[in-house]
């Protein structure tokens, strides 16, 4: 996980990170909500009090956590929408 990874991480926009993960913005919002990517782990929002969110990523961390999950998938041990999810994503 992100936490383990050496350096300084790299926070990328919403759309670089679609871009990088060739998904859409529903899908990182998905993997946000269903808690499949984790805050401070994989995503930040740099304005928390603001009505509209501004979110950055760590995108090589997601693609750690895809990879988790996919694995996970392959053995059966995630929940519903983290299945969904993965689906999506693979």
């Amino acid at each position: 996980m992100a936490r383990g990874r050496p350096g300084k991480r790299e926070w990328s926009t919403t759309a670089e990170a679609c871009k990088m993960l060739k998904c859409t913005r529903d899908l990182l919002d998905s993997l946000r909500n269903d808690k499949s990517i984790l805050i401070r782990d994989h995503w930040v929002n740099l304005t928390p009090k603001s009505s509209r969110a501004t979110y950055r990523y760590d995108v090589p961390a997601i693609i750690e956590r895809l990879a988790e999950l996919e694995e996970q998938y392959s053995q059966g041990n995630v929940t519903k929408a983290q299945k969904q999810t993965a689906r999506r994503s693979a």
